[in-house]
């Protein structure tokens, strides 16, 4: 018996091409919360760094404070030896030197209007007049203590300050207030500025 023809694919289908296919798979909701959470900790940790420095900053300021308020307080069980006035206005003169010395013109010039004496129970009293004096005193006030402190040998040393208001007086010091100074007596020099846009140094 004859035997019967091969019948075609009609598919157009064959068994290499069905191997030959890719086969694209979709991720398992396994891998999906894997992925999701690993975003999360990447998140997390992003904002516990940035928290991390932030608190830093404020605990290194913390303890900045801390200790200006140790180097300044009154420490007992230490020398508390007497002196004088006139001990304490050379040792005074004698620090003022030293700024100038230093290069620090700024500071000299501020603090060196700003008389100070001695109060009660080794109180020293400074008295300033302007903002611009407060910022150099403030800005010293630890190493004024501290050089104070050894040279007399007196570790309860104290400062009380006191805001001058007539300061009227006081000669300027600042090229600010020497402007202003002698604006006061020529209102033209406003007028100059302006038109010149001139900036004090």
């Amino acid at each position: 018996m004859p035997a019967e023809p091969e019948k075609p694919n009609v598919s157009g289908i064959t068994k290499a091409n069905a191997e030959e296919k890719p086969i694209q798979s979709t991720p398992s909701n396994a891998e999906s919360v894997s992925i999701a959470n690993k975003g999360k900790k990447l998140r997390n940790r992003k904002s516990f760094s940035i928290n991390s420095i932030l608190s830093g900053e404020e605990q290194n300021q913390k303890v900045s404070e801390e200790e200006e308020e140790d180097e300044t307080a009154i420490k007992p069980g230490l020398p508390t030896d007497d002196f004088t006035e006139n001990h304490l206005q050379n040792l005074w003169k004698e620090f003022l030197g030293d700024l100038k010395k230093t290069g620090k013109q700024r500071i000299y010039s501020g603090l060196n209007q700003a008389p100070i004496r001695l109060g009660e129970n080794f109180t020293l009293i400074i008295e300033l007049h302007s903002a611009m004096q407060q910022s150099c005193f403030d800005e010293e006030k630890r190493s004024i203590i501290k050089y104070l402190r050894e040279k007399l040998n007196n570790f309860s040393i104290q400062f009380e300050v006191k805001m001058v208001k007539n300061a009227a007086k006081l000669e300027p010091y600042s090229p600010q207030e020497k402007f202003e100074y002698m604006a006061k007596k020529n209102p033209a020099l406003l007028e100059l500025r302006k038109k010149m846009n001139l900036d004090l140094e």
